[in-house]
């Protein structure tokens, strides 16, 4: 697999383009938290579950507990770095996950 180094200059990052979008996800219900404010690996499991089920040449998705054994609890796993979009009464439907790669020094995005 290939894969692709993303970097983000925060000291360059302007959120004023993202404002509009902001309000329009809030009136529609969504919110944004990260992991470490819900905490909820179960709900963050089952949704990667579903996702992964589109992807060609996947094989059965792990089960929970391996699952949290390699992507949680692993050195690259930061809580703060899974954002999360909430809705229907604050249910998991969508993630962005940042995972620090100690090893080259990059992040990764899912």
């Amino acid at each position: 697999m290939d894969w692709v180094r993303l970097e983000l200059d925060v000291s360059r990052f302007d959120p004023a383009p993202f404002a509009p979008l902001l309000r329009q996800a809030k009136a529609a219900g969504v919110s944004l938290a990260t992991m470490h404010e819900i905490s909820d690996v179960r709900a963050l499991y089952e949704l990667n579950k579903i996702c992964s089920g589109d992807i060609p040449g996947r094989e059965e998705f792990y089960s929970y507990e391996d699952y949290v054994t390699g992507r949680i609890n692993v050195p690259c796993y930061d809580a703060a770095g899974v954002i999360l979009a909430m809705g229907d009464g604050q249910k998991v439907r969508g993630w962005e996950w940042q995972r620090l790669r100690f090893m080259t020094g990059s992040h990764s995005a899912r």
